[in-house]
């Protein structure tokens, strides 16, 4: 009976070795690549930083990594000896990405597009991958078709204002669908090991990655990385709208302490104004931002702004050279400037609207949005 018993238990730990076994046999399409290693990599959490798990030689132009998993499932990458990390994610993101997951997959190592298959009914967590692969390759086809439409129409000088808008909202169409697409694809796998890996190559707004945290694991909120991440997002429910502005202080271009509450509560609407004069995009919204304070000014609109710059003497110029004449403050410390935690604010240029009695009513509004809403706010 106890013969029996162990010869069970081996038949047991020998099938569930099995059922956790893959196999990977890579066809390579470059036909120079005999002789050289190829690794399976792990991310490890660090930007372009991965494990080597294991190594093979590439034969014929093949390759097969076998083994057993460990656990559920690992988002591992190919590479050749010789070869970068950021070959990983060339042409497209994740194109040397696949699933190490129990079963027999086919992976096709190509220059331009890889692509992973599974034999038989497994394969699950690769095709889930593979959609994100394609959705990323659709993505960068339609955006490059759009960017060549606009050029040669430059080129011809067919571009009018019309085409113009046209182009623009087809661009800010697909970039909005594919990031809801990422949204909705982390958000649905963030408890499972490939949704976590995604989870830190996407960014979202505080409001999302609120959102997808509540269904991620304990476990996963508790590494460094996430708990940085629920820090900001703390951070940010502090000072977003509805809530009640947060005062500092820093110096003015003459070394004057200036603070944000001479300006908040004294009967105006208060537009607080990060940027910085090595910001391309911030200087080109200076001109409509200046146009923005003329028309409004009168009516009660100050707007105060927080540089993000280092040098003092670039700082002053740039307020006189673009004719800001409203109040300027900076601690000249780049990034570093407590604001940015304080307004947990990720890219410049960034605002802040706040009403007579203190209480944020816009984040990160510019352009015909603020005007929009100026407009809503002082009756016009």
């Amino acid at each position: 009976m106890r013969k029996l018993s162990i010869l069970l238990m081996s038949v047991l730990i020998f099938v569930a070795c099995d059922n956790n076994s893959y196999k990977i046999t890579g066809e390579v399409k470059n036909q120079n690549l005999d002789g050289k290693k190829v690794y399976l990599l792990k991310p490890t959490g660090e930007n372009n930083v991965y494990e080597k798990t294991d190594s093979v030689i590439i034969e014929n132009n093949s390759f097969t990594f076998e083994g057993v998993v460990d656990s559920l499932i690992s988002v591992q990458a190919v590479l050749v000896e010789g070869e970068e990390y950021n070959a990983i994610h060339k042409p497209v993101a994740y194109n040397r990405m696949l699933v190490v997951e129990p079963g027999n997959f086919k992976f096709v190592l190509d220059t331009a597009v890889c692509t992973v298959s599974a034999e038989g009914k497994n394969g699950g967590w690769n095709t889930r991958f593979n959609t994100v692969k394609e959705k990323y390759k659709t993505f960068f086809d339609e955006a490059n078709k759009i960017a060549d439409l606009e050029v040669e129409n430059q080129n011809n000088g067919t571009l009018t204002d019309s085409l113009r808008v046209e182009l623009d909202n087809a661009r800010d169409k697909l970039y909005e669908d594919f990031e809801t697409f990422m949204f909705d694809f982390i958000k649905t796998n963030i408890a499972n090991p490939l949704g976590e890996y995604l989870f830190f190559n996407q960014n979202f707004s505080y409001e999302q990655y609120e959102e997808i945290l509540a269904q991620a694991n304990e476990s996963f909120k508790s590494t460094e990385k996430v708990k940085s991440i629920i820090e900001a997002i703390d951070r940010y429910n502090k000072v977003k709208v509805g809530e009640k502005y947060i005062d500092f202080t820093m110096k003015d271009t003459k070394d004057k302490e200036i603070s944000l509450s001479q300006f908040v509560g004294k009967g105006n609407v208060v537009l607080v104004d990060f940027w910085a004069s090595w910001c391309g995009p911030c200087m080109r919204e200076l001109p409509n931002l200046v146009a923005t304070y003329n028309k409004y000014k009168a009516k009660g609109l100050e707007i105060v702004g927080v540089s993000l710059d280092n040098d003092k003497e670039k700082w002053i110029n740039t307020i006189k050279d673009s004719n800001m004449t409203w109040a300027q403050m900076s601690e000249l410390k780049g990034w570093e400037t407590s604001v940015v935690e304080t307004y947990a604010f990720r890219y410049i240029p960034y605002t802040v609207l706040i009403d007579a009695d203190g209480t944020i009513i816009a984040r990160d509004i510019t352009g015909e949005d603020l005007n929009k809403k100026l407009s809503e706010i002082f009756g016009e």
